[in-house]
């Protein structure tokens, strides 16, 4: 069954998102959308060519949805884990190849086939993903903190009209709404 608390998780959920992506990646988001069953964020496309700084901030991006939801929240929902495209599994996915693919990771120049971590993945492997993950996870709660005014308002703003787009993102502001960074 439908209810205004989950209008209101998602809405928070996809505003913690739409704040911390634009923070990092400023005019990014391109519009917003949430029904009391799902959020919807379009983005610009990534650019082509990122260095280790830009596929960790889209980390902390896709971690941004959980962090508004735990921060101002006081909890996290499954909306942000479960399937291949969840925005766990996606974060999961880079942080994954940074460490054996993009050799970028601790390992240093590293390239392997597989691109699955699994329970089977060394642990090393394994572990050095948490930590990113994790790193990635304590930068998003500090944003979505930090910027908690800007993430409420966006949120309360998906609530009433359910649908921002580039316009109506620029305007969901107020001047004092101020992100901080």
């Amino acid at each position: 069954e439908e209810t205004s608390g989950d209008l209101k998780r998602i809405a928070m959920h996809e505003a913690g998102h739409a704040v911390v992506a634009d923070l990092l990646r400023p005019g990014s988001v391109r519009r917003i959308q949430v029904s009391p069953r799902h959020g919807f964020i379009e983005r610009a496309p990534a650019p082509v060519s990122m260095v280790l700084n830009d596929i960790e901030d889209q980390v902390v991006a896709l971690l941004a949805g959980r962090a508004a939801e735990h921060v101002l929240l006081g909890a996290v929902s499954n909306g942000s884990g479960g399937g291949s495209r969840s925005d766990l599994a996606l974060a999961t996915e880079l942080c994954t190849a940074i460490e054996h693919r993009y050799g970028m990771g601790s390992e240093g120049l590293l390239w392997s086939p597989d691109d699955v971590l699994t329970v089977g993945s060394p642990s090393a492997l394994r572990s050095r993903v948490r930590q990113r993950l994790d790193t990635a996870w304590q930068r998003a709660c500090g944003l979505v903190r930090e910027n908690a005014s800007a993430v409420e308002a966006r949120a309360a703003c998906l609530m009433e009209k359910r649908e921002l787009g580039e316009d109506g993102l620029t305007r969901s502001f107020r001047p004092h709404d101020r992100l901080a960074t």
